[in-house]
């Protein structure tokens, strides 16, 4: 549209530029013949009377001087002369107040194009920027991202409130028992469980699995503005006895601070997906991704050569079911009164010498322990 504009103005000027051609070529025209009438129409008398006029010498008698009424046309004609050339001053003070105003127009249009050419070069650049300040697409309805590792599967679920872009990408890796930071991360985990549940709950780690979580979009790290669900599937299934003893550790990381923080998630918003005691899954909710530990916890852990004894947290076991554990001959076993068992003991009460020493309870040398059983104080945890 501003186009044709300019194209119908520049049409206009060139217009206007051949019609002041046009009066200024008849201007000249006038200007020139009025200038040379005088000496067109100039006599051999009134050019001798004129200084700077040679007239070549002629044989003749000079003629009579003309009569005063040639000298008055003579005069009369250079006024009227003078009377044109005063009437075109102004047209032509006109036509070039025409010229220049036409040539201000002109540039002012070509001012105006250019103006408009440079907007729409700026308009270009804020369009590609707008368009890339613009916020990518988000996820409108329930996304369901899934991340495989050697024996185990994470996924995450949420939803619009999440606020989470459409192209945002799961990634998950356990964390090995070879790798560096897995002892550091067993010990920190094993110290917040002690700190809130007591250590009489928390004695030890019966089992440990940490699993780096995260989620990102265009390469970078994101979270979202809502709770979502995590599930941590496993291939081979763990076994446990009480589901209350699964705990779920988030390693977040202080905004503040920057330094890693131990967060116990709360047993009641962890789901163990168990079956006939094994464990096969573990679900839970959370707000942020980062470093997240699934543990089992027991009371009381023994771990020795071919022996392997737990208690998980709130539990008892009889001395016969420990005994027999460690290996201690059923013949030597005490019973619940505290007398021997076996052929050691053919009476409850036992006999007694003078000084009151039951002389059939079973003495150290007489049972047979084995070196593991000797090795079990120092190793129980």
């Amino acid at each position: 549209m501003m186009k044709d504009t300019i194209r119908k103005k520049l049409n206009a000027l060139q217009k206007r530029k051949a019609l002041l051609m046009s009066l200024s070529a008849i201007v000249v025209f006038i200007t020139t013949y009025a200038l040379i009438l005088p000496a067109v129409t100039l006599e051999q008398d009134a050019a001798s009377r004129m200084g700077g006029i040679d007239l070549p010498v002629s044989e003749e008698p000079a003629k009579a001087e003309a009569p005063a009424a040639d000298d008055a046309d003579v005069q009369a004609a250079q006024e009227e002369a003078a009377e044109e050339d005063a009437s075109e001053e102004p047209a032509q003070e006109d036509a070039a107040d025409q010229e220049s105003a036409d040539r201000d127009a002109a540039d002012q249009n070509s001012a105006d194009e250019d103006v408009a050419v440079s907007a729409e070069a700026d308009a270009e650049p804020a369009e590609e920027e707008s368009a890339a300040e613009e916020p990518e697409q988000k996820a409108s309805g329930p996304v369901c991202l899934q991340a495989d590792g050697d024996g185990y599967s994470v996924s995450v679920m949420y939803d619009a409130e999440a606020g989470l872009p459409e192209n945002t990408e799961l990634t998950a890796t356990e964390i090995l028992p070879e790798d560096e930071n897995y002892d550091s991360l067993r010990d920190k985990a094993l110290a917040a469980l002690r700190k809130q549940d007591g250590k009489s709950k928390a004695g030890d780690l019966k089992f440990s699995r940490f699993f780096d979580i995260s989620l990102s979009a265009d390469g970078k790290e994101l979270e979202p503005a809502a709770p979502v669900d995590v599930n941590i599937s496993y291939d081979r299934a763990l076994s446990v006895e009480d589901t209350d003893c699964v705990r779920v550790i988030h390693f977040a990381e202080n905004e503040k601070s920057g330094e890693t923080e131990e967060q116990v998630l709360d047993p009641g918003d962890v789901e163990a997906e168990v079956e006939k005691n094994k464990m096969t899954g573990t679900a839970f909710e959370t707000e942020g991704f980062s470093v997240f530990g699934v543990v089992y916890t027991v009371d009381f852990q023994y771990d020795g050569t071919g022996l392997a004894f737990t208690l998980k947290g709130g539990d008892s076991v009889s001395f016969a079911k420990l005994a027999q554990v460690l290996g201690i001959p059923e013949s030597y076993e005490k019973n619940g009164s505290g007398a021997a068992s076996g052929e050691k003991a053919s009476e409850a009460g036992g006999k007694q010498d003078a000084s009151g020493v039951d002389t059939d309870a079973v003495t150290e040398e007489e049972i047979e322990i084995s070196e593991t059983t000797k090795e079990f104080p120092k190793k129980v945890k």
